[in-house]
């Protein structure tokens, strides 16, 4: 027997920015904090009842397309100057590491989550 918890349609986007403090502007997630309270409940919970905790994020967890585009290159295609860059892999895992970097909270949630086994 395991609990299994399942996380779904978060679309987290670019978070805060570091810098400023504040969310960007098509941001739409704003329970970091609860999340990485939601997460240590889990683990306590878990561990006090000692059954394994399963934590499922089913779709939707990060949203690539909700953010806004970089200034395009001065070679881009109309394409790319009104939508942004073609979602390759490299652009894609970009995009995820300023979801993950203007979202600390969930992050260190998640750490809570993989510490706990």
């Amino acid at each position: 027997m395991h609990d299994i918890v399942v996380l779904s349609d978060l679309h987290l986007g670019r978070g805060r920015n570091r810098a400023s403090g504040r969310y960007h502007n098509l941001e739409t997630f704003f329970y970091d904090d609860d999340l990485r309270a939601f997460c240590r409940h889990l683990c306590a919970d878990a561990a006090a009842r000692g059954v394994p905790l399963l934590l499922v994020f089913n779709g939707d967890t990060f949203d690539l397309l909700r953010g806004e585009p970089d200034a395009p290159a001065p070679d881009a295609t109309l394409r790319e100057r009104m939508y942004g860059p073609k979602l390759t892999p490299r652009n894609a895992a970009g995009i995820l590491a300023q979801i993950l970097d203007g979202h600390e909270e969930f992050v260190d949630g998640l750490a809570l989550v993989l510490a706990a086994g």
